[in-house]
């Protein structure tokens, strides 16, 4: 829930085992990097798409 309302506004692959969606807050502009274990989580989420 803390992320609930952030929009991706990019994501990477690190390294081979390192994922990370960066999230962006539409109102106070505040930027956060999830890093994320498993690629398949990476296929749900796409630039612009509104976490909810």
């Amino acid at each position: 829930m803390r992320f609930k309302h952030y929009v991706v506004s990019d994501k990477y692959q690190e390294d081979e085992d390192t994922y990370v969606v960066c999230l962006v807050n539409p109102v106070t502009g505040d930027e956060y990097k999830a890093y994320i274990a498993d690629y398949l989580y990476m296929n749900v989420y796409f630039v612009g798409d509104t976490i909810k």
